[in-house]
């Protein structure tokens, strides 16, 4: 086969030269005739997907290394990959229980840039680490806040879920990155309403309610009845009513 030149398209390798006529693609495959014969160049393996994979090799062996900063680099790098980086969830996802600084939430953000699978592992992975690690809670309240929008819903309630077991379980300042990050999961948190309704009742934590509440249900602002002793005695209606 004489081709005078080589070039990649699209991730495809393209034929093109001066002694070439028209290529015809069909079924994966590139015909084209020069001169005195046709010829076909098989496309349905391109020649990018082979260097990829070999470059996603070489990044998840660098995940092993004892040089930190490597390592950081292989980690951004497998992100970067996105969904062709899949094959190293696993590995990514073990890197979530690392005890050294900035690493683990290096790798969650990886996860969650190479697609549906990373993000389950990090969804998962985090929602375990704000249940169990004190802290890191509100890391991972953060961590959880920025990728959803990025989630599906079945995803999304895993985080909603996590967020509700700190908001009933911690102290004041976890309960407003709670809340915070039910806010960011808008309609998917509406279950979350009775709990932020009850969490209403603690004048810390209003601005923080009303807010999330806004982007949970729109137009719809939290709905109850405090008894306020600053105010004199008495069930007052505040005008948080709907």
């Amino acid at each position: 086969m004489c081709v005078s030149n080589v070039r990649q398209l699209g991730g495809r390798l393209y034929l093109a030269g001066a002694n070439t006529v028209t290529p015809t693609i069909l079924d994966g495959r590139m015909f084209f005739r020069t001169l005195d014969s046709m010829n076909c160049y098989d496309l349905r393996r391109p020649v990018a997907d082979s260097v990829q994979e070999k470059r996603i090799r070489k990044l998840m062996q660098a995940l092993d290394t004892s040089d930190p900063q490597l390592r950081r680099y292989a980690i951004a790098g497998l992100g970067n990959a996105g969904s062709s980086a899949e094959a190293a969830v696993p590995a990514l996802a073990a890197l979530l229980k690392s005890g050294e600084a900035g690493v683990w939430e290096a790798a969650a953000g990886a996860l969650a840039r190479i697609g549906p699978k990373g993000r389950r592992a990090t969804v998962s992975a985090v929602a375990a680490i704000v249940r169990t690690n004190e802290k890191r809670i509100r890391q991972g309240l953060e961590l959880l806040s920025r990728i959803a929008p990025k989630l599906e819903p079945p995803e999304a309630r895993i985080a909603v879920n996590a967020a509700l077991h700190v908001l009933d379980k911690r102290k004041q300042p976890l309960k407003i990155a709670a809340i915070e990050c039910l806010g960011a999961y808008g309609s998917v948190a509406l279950p979350a309403i009775p709990a932020l309704e009850n969490a209403f009742l603690e004048s810390a934590l209003r601005p923080a309610v009303t807010g999330a509440v806004e982007r949970i249900r729109p137009g719809r602002p939290v709905r109850v009845r405090v008894d306020m002793e600053e105010e004199g005695p008495g069930d007052l209606g505040l005008d948080m009513l709907d």
